[in-house]
């Protein structure tokens, strides 16, 4: 049987009887994450260190608790669906705020891609894992900048970003899985690319 060179390194780096915390992402370009790091940093330095000012920027699809075969053989059914999935523009619009659990982000205008890739994704978790641990949390995409603020960093926010204009593109080329085994804060990442468009070159 053959066996690819991204099922040994599975077969390496996880562990069959453990049980990991697995987060699907998305992973902007470097100058958008290089923007954020820079607007966490004023931020921080203004009004204290806060829930998220460390972690780099990225927008979260799905997650889910799996054993180390479960894991294995999402990453491989995600990984084969994917090659067929074309690359796509993602637009971020702007600043917006969720009042319930005090963060603020980056907003993602709508995008049927986008949808259709959430999808894509929660379907071959449901085939997984019928029964989730977490519930299908639906997620809503966007690029966290703070969560779990204070109130007082969360009214300091709203002052400072409601009014402000942030708005780029970026291609999406891959998808990202993090993933660590529970008891460990380290992550490990997994790059799992999207098909790119075929050019035809017409005389």
């Amino acid at each position: 049987m053959f066996i690819s060179n991204l099922d040994k390194n599975l077969g390496a780096l996880i562990s069959n009887s453990s049980i990991y915390y697995c987060l699907i992402v998305i992973n902007p370009e470097n100058q958008i994450c290089q923007d954020i790091k820079a607007i966490k940093r004023s931020f921080k330095l203004k009004h204290g260190k806060y829930g998220g000012s460390e972690s780099t920027a990225h927008i979260t699809l799905n997650r889910e608790f799996l054993d180390g075969k479960e894991l294995k053989k999402f990453i491989n059914r995600l990984k084969e669906e994917l090659s067929t999935y074309y690359t796509f523009d993602l637009h971020l619009n702007n600043y917006d705020f969720f009042f319930e659990s005090n963060t603020f982000f980056i907003s993602i205008e709508e995008s049927s891609h986008l949808a259709n890739l959430q999808r894509l994704i929660a379907t071959q978790l449901k085939m997984i894992k019928p029964i989730s641990y977490l519930g299908r949390y639906r997620f809503s995409p966007h690029m966290t900048i703070g969560r779990t603020l204070s109130h007082r960093q969360f009214s300091e926010a709203y002052y400072e970003f409601e009014r402000q204009v942030y708005s780029k593109k970026f291609r999406v080329n891959d998808i990202a899985v993090l993933y660590s085994q529970i008891g460990d804060s380290r992550y490990e990442s997994l790059y799992l690319p999207l098909k790119n468009e075929d050019w035809a070159v017409v005389y």
